[in-house]
């Protein structure tokens, strides 16, 4: 289990963030996540896991349900207005609890497709961009 509280990342967290993407994802975002923090979205960093917020949560990595959980209600707390958690898939109950807890509507969307072996990414929010 994690433990600790979520706080504003930077540049020195990228490395860090690198390490989750692995684990979780397979491979790392590498210059993907850099040119979305340099486009103006935020970084926000757990002892396990971050989330990037452009304004709302537009990806997140955690490295147990707890820290994801965690991640997601700040990134949810430090939104203004509207937003939405634009990607969820089965096996992410820890997501669909918070934002049913949130009270946003779970809706249907499309397909989400990957090619090749990937990491089973249960705690993972991919962006729509960059899965």
């Amino acid at each position: 289990m994690t433990t600790g509280a979520v706080r504003p990342g930077d540049a020195a967290d990228l490395g860090f963030a690198a390490d989750v993407d692995r684990a979780q994802r397979g491979a790392a975002h590498g210059p993907d996540l850099e040119a979305i923090l340099g486009a103006g979205a935020r970084l926000l960093v757990h002892d396990g896991g971050y989330a990037v917020l452009d304004p709302g949560p537009v990806l997140l990595a955690a490295t147990s349900p707890e820290a994801a959980a965690a991640l997601l209600w700040a990134a949810l707390g430090a939104t203004d207005g509207v937003t939405t958690v634009p990607v969820l898939r089965a096996g992410q109950d820890w997501a669909v609890d918070v934002v049913h807890r949130a009270g946003l509507r779970l809706r249907p969307a499309g397909p989400l497709g990957r090619a090749g072996a990937t990491a089973p990414m249960t705690t993972y929010l991919p962006h729509a961009d960059v899965l």
